[in-house]
């Protein structure tokens, strides 16, 4: 598996893995997210991200069609979306809407994840914005396994 290393406070190697990369006629919430038309064709991928070869979150990122077939043409298990969108495909994000959330891990997230079904997990639905709505991803991160801090720049703080 390929991998890239990112700097952060916590020295870890980033890595992904790749379920699927495919055109999906989008679901209601993503209609709304990506403020498409009912039944418009999207670009769905999922990702499981590792970090030193574990498992930490299940990504779930839907594109507007055009904007994914580009994504995906890349190496997703190498380069990062975010990377991709703005350095590559000169779209730089200028905004996101977040909304946060506890539940359990149904049986496909607890499989991606390796945790039982049933298992507390952190969601966190992101809109991102370019000139408009560019990307609605879905992590979805096992609670347990997330014990750091940080700052939405990413220097460390003190927990």
């Amino acid at each position: 598996m390929a991998s890239w290393r990112t700097w952060s406070p916590w020295s870890e190697l980033r890595t992904a893995r790749l379920l699927d990369k495919r055109p999906v006629l989008a679901s209601d919430a993503v209609v709304e997210h990506l403020r498409v038309s009912v039944r418009a064709k999207v670009y769905c991928i999922e990702r499981v991200r590792l970090a030193d070869g574990i498992a930490m979150s299940f990504d779930e990122t839907y594109l507007p069609l055009d904007i994914g077939e580009k994504i995906a043409s890349n190496d997703l298990e190498v380069q990062p979306i975010f990377s991709l969108l703005e350095n590559k495909y000169a779209l730089p994000l200028v905004e996101a809407q977040y909304h946060l959330e506890a539940a359990t891990a149904d049986q496909r997230v607890a499989q991606a994840l390796e945790i039982a079904p049933g298992s507390p997990i952190f969601l966190i639905e992101r809109t991102s914005y370019c000139d408009g709505p560019t990307r609605a991803q879905s992590p979805i991160i096992g609670g347990w396994r997330e014990k750091r801090a940080g700052s939405p720049r990413g220097y460390a703080v003190p927990s």
